[in-house]
């Protein structure tokens, strides 16, 4: 079983046997990862998956929201607490990092700076500040491999497009 999302190669058993997809970029995830160190190791994908888990959350035991804090049963979910905190963080900082892309890929394909706002729920000002620093790094990594496709032209219309400097 291979998942075309993910970019992973099945693992040695197609995948059968865990219905994981052995991804070469995230090699030996942790099962139940409690620190971000140990969330960023695990397939974004799969971050993705476990965030939509609800029943996974839940844990062996529900109980009221109305367990005092340091109860024994509330002691005994630390470390899915845990699990849960940091999966849903590098699940975050994932997404982060890619927003500045899929910003440009929007503008360039016809959306206004009103559009971007409505859809990321940021300030033109803010989807800006995240934009800029990627283009700026885009833009250099053109300048030191000049045999890449050149793009100066996307990032300007996007730059005025966010009236920033990219």
């Amino acid at each position: 079983m291979t998942n075309s999302l993910s970019g992973g190669a099945p693992d040695a058993d197609g995948g059968a046997a865990t219905g994981r997809v052995v991804d070469p970029r995230y090699p030996d995830p942790p099962q139940h990862p409690t620190t971000l160190a140990d969330a960023e190791r695990v397939n974004p994908i799969e971050l993705a998956q476990r965030v939509g888990d609800v029943f996974r959350w839940l844990g062996p035991e529900a109980f009221a929201t109305e367990v005092a804090p340091l109860d024994p049963r509330r002691l005994a979910r630390r470390d899915l607490e845990l699990e849960k905190l940091a999966t849903v963080r590098a699940l975050h900082a994932h997404l982060g990092a890619i927003t500045a892309s899929r910003i440009h890929q929007a503008v360039i394909s016809g959306a206004t700076a009103e559009q971007i706002t409505a859809a990321t729920g940021l300030s033109v000002a803010a989807a800006a500040e995240i934009w800029a620093p990627w283009a700026a790094g885009q833009r250099r990594l053109e300048a030191d491999l000049p045999h890449l496709p050149q793009h100066a032209a996307q990032y300007d219309h996007v730059a005025r497009v966010l009236d920033a400097t990219g």
